[in-house]
This record gives C-alpha cells, structure tokens and sequence, in this order.
C-alpha cells in the first residue's frame, strides 16, 4: 500500500465532506458561525507556545447544502508564515496575513466580519469578502458592537477607543463602517459603556 504524503492527505481532507461531528483528519474543530448555508471552522494547526500565546489556526468554510468544506486561509500570528491576503489598509492594498480569530460575525452571504485578539490587548477586525478572498481592516480596537440600519442601508457598528488631551483618560467611541468597509460616522460612546 503506498504511503499518502502531505499534499495527498491535505487534499483528501479538503474534499471529504464535513459530518456532524467528524472533523477532517481526525482533528478538532470548533464552529464560530453558521447561516447563510454556511458553517465557519477553525482548526488548531499549532498550539500555543512559549512565542506565541495564541497558536495558529486555519479557517474553513462548509456549504451545508452539498457538505463540502473549504479552507479560506492559515492565520499568521507573530510574524509565523500564514496565508498572504490582500488587506485594504486606508485607502491602498497590502500582502498581510490576518494574525488572529476569535470571533466571526455574518453580514451577509458573501461577507464575514472576523475579530480576534493577538496581543492580549486590542481587537483587529477585517471584513472578508468569500467570494475574492481580499479584506478590509477595520481601524477600531474594540471590537463589534452591532449591525444597524440607517437611511436604508446596513452599518457595522463598532467600538473602539481614544485618549483625551492632557491627560483626561480614555474614553470610547463608536464607529459605523458600511459594508464595504468604508467609514460613515463616528459618536461618543456613553461613560458607563465597556470600551
């Protein structure tokens, strides 16, 4: 019987579907979302270490019609080789890998928000957009708030923070991005939200 190497075991994984509670090679997966006819996994590729406090995952997705389950990309945490995505960063793109997932948000059937935390601090969230593969950092810390309707249209609502000058302390702010990822507005956050 010859012996399966990597790439063989890596694409028989990706094209066996993905039941109930059987994972792909056997490993363990945890289900962030589900909607949309989608289900969203992530896989523990290398555990947390002695650099690097949070391990490395890879993002899947399942079209529950059909079972099928797909990989989206690798996560790059602390400078590990991940997935090169194309990230919107203000107003050009970058080849940056998304270092964290803690957190996936649906939008809308072709749009995820993805949050997650790797520096034990701060909040980095992207919208990622299934059907190019590309993403737009969202320029907040804190993390999601909620989705909203104004004049007709979905806003992502979300929190993030800034100091007062000579300092007065931090306070928090809301930010409403469109679903493109574009900034609309912002507000003041009350003084007794959590920011």
């Amino acid at each position: 019987m010859p012996s399966s190497t990597p790439s063989d075991e890596e694409d028989k994984m990706m094209s066996e579907p993905f039941v109930q509670d059987q994972t792909p090679a056997g490993e363990d997966m945890t289900l962030l979302a589900e909607g949309h006819g989608k289900a969203f996994y992530l896989r523990l590729d290398a555990p947390p270490g002695d650099d690097d406090f949070i391990g490395q995952y890879t993002l899947y997705v399942k079209h529950t019609p059909d079972g099928s389950l797909t990989p989206l990309f690798q996560t790059s945490p602390f400078g590990k080789q991940g997935t090169k995505l194309k990230i919107k960063k203000g107003d050009k793109y970058v080849e940056e890998g998304i270092e964290a997932i803690e957190e996936i948000i649906l939008l809308s059937d072709s749009k995820i928000l993805i949050s997650g935390c790797p520096d034990a601090r701060n909040i980095y969230s992207y919208i990622y957009d299934l059907t190019t593969g590309k993403a737009v950092f969202l320029d907040v810390y804190s993390g999601y708030v909620d989705t909203v309707e104004e004049d007709g249209r979905p806003l992502i609502k979300m929190s993030t923070y800034a100091y007062r000058p000579n300092g007065g302390g931090r306070y928090g702010i809301y930010v409403y991005f469109d679903m493109d990822g574009n900034k609309i507005r912002q507000e003041n956050a009350p003084d007794d939200e959590d920011y």
